[in-house]
């Protein structure tokens, strides 16, 4: 059982402060963590288990494999995703740095628990040192960035792998300026 968020944030986490955190983070393993759910924006749950085998740098990207533990298993199997992040974004260098050394087929987080990685709960209270941060908060932070910067629900839908419109509009509706930004946006049609 994940620790109780109590605490409510008007605004979402935005790039300026969050690398206030990249840098104020000591443990690389904290820092490391932070790059990758801001990056992809994925839940706590998928980026736990990765592994160095998971991601795949090239020239343009930073490609990294996901499994989708929140959807229904079709079939017995479940849904694996690829997310990019642009080599030049500027959280990329932060995963770079995370990973660089890492071979192989390890953990990201690697523990000695029954699980081989890091539990989630572990993480939560590794990003407790920073007050009112918590993982789901950079999920939804690059969902409201996303719909600010005109992102449509369909795109929301397939970048977060939401199978439902309601979600992508929870997720925008609940924190950040993101309504306003977007009503505003028509205040100025031509017609």
């Amino acid at each position: 059982m994940s620790p109780k968020i109590t605490k409510v944030r008007e605004d979402i986490i935005r790039p300026s402060e969050m690398k206030v955190y990249l840098m104020m983070a000591k443990d690389p393993r904290v820092r490391g963590l932070l790059a990758f759910l801001t990056a992809y924006g994925k839940r706590i749950m998928e980026v736990m288990p990765l592994r160095r085998s998971d991601i795949v740098v090239d020239e343009e990207y930073i490609s990294t494999r996901f499994r989708i533990l929140k959807s229904k298993p079709r079939g017995g199997v479940r849904k694996v995703v690829w997310k990019l992040v642009a080599i030049d974004n500027w959280i990329s260098p932060f995963i770079l740095e995370f990973i660089e050394g890492m071979e192989g087929d390890r953990y990201l987080w690697p523990s000695y628990g029954k699980l081989g990685h890091v539990t989630d709960r572990t993480a939560r209270n590794w990003l407790s040192e920073f007050g009112d941060v918590w993982p789901h908060l950079c999920r939804h932070s690059l969902a409201v960035q996303m719909a600010e910067n005109g992102a449509t629900v369909p795109e929301l839908m397939a970048y977060f792998d939401w199978e439902n419109e309601r979600t992508a509009i929870h997720y925008v509706k609940t924190y950040g300026p993101a309504m306003t930004v977007m009503a505003k946006k028509w205040a100025t049609r031509p017609f």
